[in-house]
């Protein structure tokens, strides 16, 4: 749980802290505004709801990614030296 929250804010944080692209170009903006207003991705514009759950999709998924490959390198190590 705890890598998937880092995983999480590492790439949220600056996704919702960085320049708000609309004309009055505010520094920041609270995550009340990004969440209902849109972000500029790289295949054009998306509501802050749907950047947001992609991001936090793809924290998840390293997330369990790595665990796995923990869990994988443990088995291993275990079946070639069973007195670990």
């Amino acid at each position: 749980m705890l890598i998937s929250v880092m995983f999480l804010s590492g790439m949220a944080l600056p996704a919702f802290m960085g320049r708000n692209m609309e004309p009055e170009r505010e520094q920041d903006r609270s995550f009340r505004a990004f969440w209902n207003g849109e972000a500029d991705i790289a295949t054009g514009r998306i509501s802050g709801r749907a950047a947001f759950w992609q991001v936090g999709s793809l924290a998840i998924a390293l997330a369990i990614g790595g665990t796995a490959i923990l869990v994988v390198a443990h088995m291993a190590a275990v079946a070639a030296d069973p007195t670990i």
